[in-house]
């Protein structure tokens, strides 16, 4: 151990050196301002990180991460309201992208009636076999729609929102008006369950039916939809790639093949921009609260430090007297100002691990859904971020004890030691 690092561990930062407490004080203000910066810091990046996961993941559960569509006649400007997913269309997409998850998916415009009410949406078909595991998981009433070869295929599952206004609930009978170009259907429908996402953008709008039932309304065969949504694709940059190419893939393809049909590619970046460009805001906002903090936190450990360099000035002159260099001196302090760094970083990490804990445990705390489109503050952990966001906080503690470090620098000797 060298002899610097031995004087500073001796040094006590409990008090000063004439029992008063004001260097403690002055070491409080460090740790303390340190381990909040540093639990303000890393709580904003981890509720960032959950906010953009979890609406993330509401926007792909309703609109999936890329959709095949037909695309409007240059004639008409009109959509065609069917898509056949062809064999072709089929292996064009699994070419393209092979871990990916196509499905049929088939969307019609539908009033919802009971004696009381009328309700307007968008009644989505779930695979039997694939199901839809993102509407499942934020059920509060009922089931999905039953997938048994000899169930009825008439049963709906509705939101939260929609039930409430018609004033029904599962196992209640609801009329069901389909409406196309040529007609109006009337079907008599059960609802199966209740849903709620939070998100009520979307929960206003759609509805879940089984893609059979709703294909024999359309009079649709089994291999005609409205879309084909794809989803196990990856991050952002590999939906945008892979959209790219699906998109190339299926114009050369139609090119090449007269019974190919031309489709459209839209990804969720598209089909959901406008909230995507919500949380590249706070992208922003976590930026500005990181440098706040660090100024924060910047300013209190110089602070603190010259506090307990003034608590010491005759002892830097004594050891100057002894023969030690401004460049040892300065060493003992920088090792002190360490000690209070990892002081501080350490009660940090332990009260924001806390609280990351028991917020993804209980939920302590809640939010407004119609506000935040969640009734919780999510949290994410990243383990790099985490252990990256320590070692930033101590490279910047090391560069701004610069300043102080040229303050006991410029300290003479025969003035330290007579200094009061």
């Amino acid at each position: 151990m060298n002899l610097e690092l031995m004087v500073a561990r001796r040094m006590r930062l409990g008090n000063s050196v004439d029992g008063s407490r004001r260097a403690s004080v002055g070491t409080a203000i460090a740790v303390a301002g340190i381990a909040v910066s540093f639990i303000v810091m890393l709580l904003s990046i981890v509720v960032m990180l959950g906010f953009k996961s979890e609406i993330r993941a509401k926007i792909i559960g309703f609109d999936s991460q890329i959709i095949v569509f037909p695309q409007a006649s240059r004639l008409t400007g009109i959509t065609s309201s069917t898509i056949d997913y062809t064999h072709a269309l089929e292996n064009t997409i699994k070419e393209v992208m092979p871990g990916a998850e196509p499905t049929l998916t088939i969307a019609t415009p539908v009033i919802f009636k009971t004696s009381r009410d009328f309700q307007g949406m968008v009644i989505k078909g779930v695979d039997c076999e694939k199901g839809n595991r993102f509407i499942e998981s934020n059920l509060i009433k009922g089931q999905m729609p039953s997938t048994l070869p000899d169930s009825v295929n008439n049963e709906v599952v509705v939101p939260a929102i929609m039930a409430k206004r018609l004033r029904i609930d599962v196992g209640d009978k609801i009329q069901a008006f389909f409406i196309s170009q040529e007609s109006v259907k009337a079907r008599n429908m059960v609802v199966a369950g209740i849903y709620d996402t939070h998100f009520s953008d979307y929960d206003k709008v759609y509805a879940f039916a089984r893609r059979d039932f709703l294909q024999n309304v359309s009079q649709l065969t089994q291999r005609q939809g409205t879309t084909v949504t794809i989803d196990n694709i990856g991050n952002d940059a590999a939906i945008d790639d892979a959209s790219e190419r699906l998109q190339e893939a299926i114009i050369r393809q139609a090119a090449l093949d007269p019974e190919m049909s031309f489709y459209q590619v839209r990804n969720i970046h598209e089909t959901g921009a406008a909230y995507f460009s919500w949380l590249s805001l706070l992208d922003t906002n976590v930026i500005v609260i990181l440098i706040l903090m660090a100024i924060v936190s910047g300013f209190t450990l110089v602070s603190s430090l010259f506090i307990i360099i003034l608590e010491r000035v005759n002892m830097i002159g004594i050891l100057r007297a002894l023969g030690a260099t401004s460049f040892s001196i300065v060493k003992i302090f920088m090792y002190v100002a360490q000690r209070l760094v990892l002081r501080g970083l350490l009660i940090g990490n332990v009260v924001a691990g806390i609280v990351i804990f028991a917020q993804t445990r209980w939920h302590i705390i809640p939010l407004d859904p119609e506000s935040y489109y969640l009734n919780y503050v999510p949290v994410e952990v990243n383990a790099w971020i985490w252990i990256g966001l320590n070692l930033g906080v101590m490279l910047l503690a090391a560069l701004v004890l610069l300043a102080p470090a040229k303050a006991i620098a410029s300290i003479k000797p025969t003035t330290a030691i007579r200094y009061e």
